[in-house]
């Protein structure tokens, strides 16, 4: 229980509670303002994926998966807003996952289909 006093007029002052939520941690907070959109999908040629990451993340880059989880494709990204690009028409067709990572570990995974 903590206080909030007015020392200029103490009825005005008040009783808090503060509860805290120790399973939320500031890189939960971070990653909710990400902002990633990957377009087409399914995609043939080229896929396109937008976005946006905070300045505060360090060493970002991403990176392209087969359905197995084996690296396809890393690129280093840039921070603030920016796009890259992936030449897909050489992958079988299939699932993909592309998920960016920092230092302060995987920011988001999101699913694309290749189909040519």
């Amino acid at each position: 229980r903590y206080a909030a006093l007015d020392v200029n007029h103490l009825a005005d002052s008040s009783w808090f509670y503060l509860h805290i939520n120790p399973g939320v941690s500031a890189i939960d907070i971070a990653k909710s303002k990400i902002k990633v959109k990957s377009f087409p999908n399914p995609v043939s040629e080229n896929l396109v994926i937008e976005y946006c990451i905070p300045i505060n993340f360090t060493n970002t880059k991403i990176e392209l998966l087969n359905v197995l989880g084996s690296l396809v494709e890393s690129k280093d990204l840039e921070k603030g807003t920016a796009q890259v690009s992936f030449d897909v028409s050489r992958l079988q067709n299939g699932v993909y996952f592309y998920r960016i990572l920092s230092d302060e570990g995987v920011l988001l995974t999101q699913k694309v289909v290749v189909n040519h």
